[in-house]
């Protein structure tokens, strides 16, 4: 299964200004500055938003979800405290235990291991102790976003849209059709996929790895959930391409 997702067009996040140090946070937790913030740090129960981008120590992308605003209350975890470390512009890499990482975040890539470490990447934009105030401007963001897209997905789809099925906001293109036998529920599957932002980055390629992955369809956190729409109905053997708009790619908090 090839699977192209659509988002909004690539943008860097984070600085590349080198002003490289490490030192450790925690114990398990080292940091590198990348760009230097100013400005009060967030306290216990301040609101945050972020940029993010997790990858692995050889560089491979595990979850990066271009221009999304993520906004988490600080103070509460491990995880989240290590952000009370930052000031507004910081930009740092954190060397974390992955297991450590997906006991608080619920992102598909990075879930398919809890061994070794995994590096994430954040750059603080804003910190709100108000936060009526931050959900507003979360909201607002989003909508922004959300636009943006629709009418880069209306652009796409203006010469190509007899081309697709709708299935619960999931648009669907099958490339190859077989005479396979048809799965459900629950059942074990094996795929081989291409993910990419419409852009053209791509965050994840089956086709390169050692074997195909298994999922059992249906089940969460394996798969990014608008996949799970996109094939129903598919044969084994058969192709299909796949345009996710990106709340059904994350869902509401950019989970991939």
């Amino acid at each position: 299964m090839k699977g192209l997702l659509y988002l909004a067009i690539l943008i860097l996040l984070f600085s590349c200004q080198k002003k490289e140090f490490s030192k450790f946070i925690l114990k398990d937790v080292s940091y590198t500055y990348h760009q230097l913030g100013e400005g009060n740090s967030p306290i216990k129960g301040d609101v945050i938003s972020i940029s993010l981008m997790i990858s692995s120590h050889k560089g491979d992308t595990i979850h990066y979800v271009p221009d999304f605003p993520y906004f988490f209350e600080v103070g509460a975890t491990k995880v989240d405290s290590i952000f009370m470390f930052m000031k507004p512009q910081d930009s740092i890499s954190f060397d974390v235990q992955r297991l450590l990482l997906n006991k608080y975040f619920k992102f598909y890539q990075l879930l398919q291991s809890d061994s070794g470490g995994a590096v994430l990447h954040v750059k603080l934009n804003d910190v709100y102790q108000n936060r009526e105030n931050a959900e507003i401007e979360e909201k607002k963001l989003l909508s922004i976003r959300e636009l943006k897209e629709q009418e880069l997905l209306n652009i796409l789809l203006s010469t190509h849209a007899n081309d697709y099925d709708t299935i619960e906001g999931v648009y669907r293109k099958v490339i190859k059709k077989t005479n396979g036998t048809s799965f459900a529920y629950g059942d074990e599957l094996t795929i081989n996929y291409k993910g990419s932002f419409i852009g053209g980055y791509v965050f994840d390629n089956t086709f390169l790895k050692p074997r195909p992955p298994s999922f059992i369809y249906g089940k969460e956190y394996q798969l990014i959930d608008g996949i799970h729409y996109g094939l129903i109905g598919m044969k084994e053997g058969e192709s299909v391409k796949i345009i996710l708009p990106s709340r059904r790619a994350f869902g509401e908090e950019g989970s991939i």
